[in-house]
């Protein structure tokens, strides 16, 4: 990612994110197996925040892996999750890119509403307010 630090807009994304991925694994879920098990014990709130804080530095199906081993009901889970995550990143980088792009934009805009201004034509009759703009049109 482009960015060292999360925003924390990118931050509440993720957050929705991956508490939408544990509905997705708590649906799948065979309620025979899981005895109707809270979506919690999927994917339990603490883990969220891991996954949340770690988020810059997830790099491999192998970190996602690191983080989530302990919950059983992830273990075929974590490609599915670090695809998630690199999707999350990729657009938060499109973003980004598309942010920067409009910043410099308008910076162009704005030199350029500058440069327009410093190149406008000043007519005679407001060359006449000084003695040099008075001293320039005598000469013409």
């Amino acid at each position: 990612m482009t960015t060292n630090k999360l925003t924390d807009d990118m931050h509440d994304q993720i957050i929705i994110r991956l508490e939408e991925f544990r509905l997705t694994v708590w649906e799948e879920a065979n309620e025979k197996a899981y005895n109707l098990l809270p979506p919690s014990a999927f994917l339990p709130t603490s883990t969220i925040t891991s996954l949340v804080n770690h988020f810059l530095l997830i790099t491999a199906v192998n970190d996602v892996y690191t983080i989530v081993h302990h919950i059983l009901h992830l273990k075929n889970y974590c490609e599915w999750l670090y695809n998630l995550l690199c999707t999350l990143c990729t657009g938060f980088n499109d973003e980004h890119m598309a942010s920067l792009k409009e910043r410099d934009q308008s910076g162009i805009k704005w030199r350029i509403n500058i440069l327009d201004k410093s190149l406008t034509v000043v007519d005679d009759l407001s060359l006449s307010s000084s003695p040099l703009a008075e001293s320039i049109v005598a000469e013409n």
